[in-house]
């Protein structure tokens, strides 16, 4: 039994993100609190990911070259509703940000990134994901 399946492991995140350092640096503290962490420096190459791996909550940036993170969140709601996705953005209007989060986003962070604040953040949206799930089976929806 892998440690995601014995409960050890807090959530699979997807990190997809064109800046490397990001990459890196948000890789490194969510695994040593306790989160399995996936990356991508590429918007395709994440959605490949998610849809090969199960995801709990996708980090996603808003400005990336060839597709942007609106057309990768779009892609993921698609396939499924009910993976929490937290966008970062080193620019990001208010007006684009009530748009995104009507469109389906958990929540959004601007960068530089307030690492403790992002993991309290994560841990609150696995919870939510969580809830849906329950009330959807609770409702008789196949998830």
């Amino acid at each position: 039994m892998s440690a995601r399946e014995e409960g050890i492991v807090k959530g699979r995140i997807l990190i997809i993100d064109d800046d490397v350092h990001i990459l890196d640096e948000l890789s490194l503290f969510l695994r040593r609190h306790g989160f399995e962490v996936l990356t991508a420096a590429l918007p395709a190459v994440g959605l490949e990911i998610f849809l090969q791996k199960e995801v709990d909550l996708v980090l996603l940036d808003m400005r990336m070259p060839g597709m942007d993170g609106r057309a990768v969140m779009d892609a993921i709601r698609q396939t499924d509703p009910y993976t929490q996705i937290i966008l970062i953005s080193g620019t990001i209007h208010n007006r684009d940000a009530l748009e995104l989060l009507s469109a389906g986003a958990f929540t959004f962070f601007s960068k530089p990134l307030d690492l403790f604040f992002l993991k309290h953040t994560i841990e609150r949206g696995l919870e939510f994901t969580r809830l849906k799930k329950e009330l959807a089976q609770l409702k008789g929806e196949t998830i």
